[in-house]
């Protein structure tokens, strides 16, 4: 509800409206700007519930591919994939339901982020919720709507990272008594040896292995809507990555014998079920499991399939200048504007060949 009310300032006469806020309990005032009457004021007041600054009309049809908002974002370098924008809507539905019919000249960081601290959910969740408050400002902006940007706090993330694992702790791990299906061990095996994140080991397909260089190429993960892309986490279509890790021997010889045995060729992915790519839960569930089994889960420590990443970059930056690790994990900073191609496949190899030597010293003990 709107309340009119002129009121006097230097001499000058303006009119203002007044929003109702919590129930009645509070009321906001807004400048009418430009009314000279009531009557004018008045229709300002109209207009504002009708016209387009409200925040579902200026978000309406974002991040839908045949949107101008999307191709604004196609060619600002943003992300277009299916995943993202399916995270974006979602996101776009919860801040309709909270401010959807209210015009975004009258919200304030205060009201957006008053809201958040009321909800129980992760740090993560909030900022995203912000950054796609963000989109709705700059979207209004472009459709000529005049409105500050908002300087919006940054919620902390509560996740911890995952703890790195002791030789010993491997090895209880990936015991063999752990697994009922034998081939998510030597997946996880992969994934401690070459510093892999869990959607990258359910990608790997058999091409991937190099048998005469005892390496594989890490080119794409499998994402969370179970699609496997052609390029690295932080890649994309338009600027693919992928890197290169090395196996010990006793991993390279078994996984040699595990693709002719299985009779995979190159495009045939490596670990499946039905047919399809181990799926992100059964595989996480089972790593907890075999976590559980060997004993790792006590002290309120945090053991998931990212411990076997941490695992390796930490271990090989023992040995390591922090350079090369950072190649052979794939890992690239704000700053990084270079990335590999195939075509430089086989210097990036050479380059990284004498790694092989720490990859051996740090997990060569592992036996099949």
């Amino acid at each position: 509800m709107y309340r009119l009310a002129q009121i006097a300032q230097g001499g000058k006469s303006q009119w203002y409206y007044f929003r109702e806020k919590d129930g009645g309990s509070k009321l906001i005032l807004y400048l009418c700007e430009g009314c000279e009457s009531r009557e004018t004021a008045h229709d300002y007041v109209l207009n504002l519930k009708k016209n387009k600054s409200r925040v579902s009309a200026i978000s309406r049809g974002m991040y839908d591919e045949a949107s101008a908002s999307y191709e604004k974002r196609r060619q600002f370098g943003k992300s277009v994939y299916g995943w993202t924008l399916a995270q974006k809507k979602m996101f776009l539905r919860e801040i309709n339901k909270d401010f959807g019919d209210v015009p975004i000249q009258e919200i304030t960081e205060k009201d957006v982020e008053a809201r958040l601290l009321q909800i129980e959910r992760s740090g993560s969740w909030k900022n995203s919720y912000l950054e796609t408050f963000m989109d709705i400002y700059r979207e209004a902006r472009w459709q000529g709507i005049k409105v500050a940007l908002p300087a919006f706090q940054k919620f902390k993330r509560n996740s911890r990272k995952a703890d790195v694992l002791s030789e010993r702790d491997e090895k209880a791990l990936l015991s063999k008594r752990n697994f009922s299906n034998s081939d998510l061990r030597l997946m996880f095996w992969l994934g401690l040896c070459c510093g892999l994140r869990l959607g990258e080991m359910r990608a790997l397909r058999a091409g991937q292995f190099l048998a005469d260089k005892g390496a594989i190429v890490v080119d794409g993960y499998i994402n969370k809507m179970g699609e496997r892309t052609k390029y690295n986490k932080k890649g994309s279509e338009e600027r693919p990555k992928f890197r290169v890790a090395f196996l010990t021997e006793n991993l390279s010889k078994a996984l040699a014998a595990y693709i002719e045995e299985k009779g995979l060729a190159g495009d045939d992915f490596l670990f499946t079920m039905d047919e399809k790519p181990f799926s992100q839960s059964y595989a996480y569930k089972n790593f907890v499991a075999a976590a559980r089994r060997a004993g790792l889960l006590s002290d309120g420590r945090k053991i998931s399939p990212h411990s076997l990443r941490y695992t390796y970059i930490t271990r090989m930056r023992s040995l390591l200048p922090g350079e090369t690790v950072r190649k052979l994990a794939g890992h690239s900073s704000i700053e990084m504007t270079d990335y590999y191609t195939r075509a430089s496949l086989g210097d990036l190899i050479e380059e990284l060949s004498p790694t092989k030597e720490s990859v051996e010293r740090c997990f060569g003990a592992m036996e099949i």
